[in-house]
C-alpha cells in the first residue's frame, strides 16, 4: 500500500493531529489493523492513533482514511468515545466491557 498525505491539520486545542490520507494499490478494503499499521509508519506510535473513517470507492483501487494522532493518550481517553477506541483497536463489544469495569 502506498500512503500519500492529502490534508494535515493541527488542533491545539485537541492537542492531535486530524490527518486524511489516501491508500492507492489496495484490492479490498483493508482492515483497520492494517491501516493502523501503515499510519503508525508513517506518524508514530499506533497507541495514540484513532481512525475515524476508511472510505473505499466502488471501482477504485484507493481507500481515503480520515485519523486523529494525540500526542497524549491521557488526551485520547478523555476527548473519543469508548465505541471509537474499542473499534480502532479490534474490539468487536464497541468499548461496553470498558463501563462494565468502573
Amino acid at each position: 500500500m502506498e500512503l500519500t498525505v492529502k490534508s494535515e491539520k493541527d488542533n491545539p486545542l485537541f492537542d492531535r493531529k486530524e490527518v486524511t490520507v489516501q491508500l492507492d494499490r489496495v484490492g479490498v478494503t483493508p482492515s483497520r489493523k492494517d491501516v493502523l499499521e501503515t499510519l503508525a509508519k508513517k506518524f508514530g506510535h499506533k497507541e495514540s492513533i484513532v481512525i475515524d473513517k476508511i472510505t473505499h470507492h466502488f471501482g477504485r483501487k484507493s481507500v481515503q482514511v480520515s485519523a486523529k494522532i494525540y500526542s497524549k493518550l491521557e488526551t485520547m481517553k478523555q476527548t473519543e468515545p469508548g465505541f471509537k477506541l474499542a473499534r480502532t483497536e479490534g474490539k468487536k463489544d464497541g468499548g461496553k466491557a470498558e463501563k462494565q469495569k468502573t
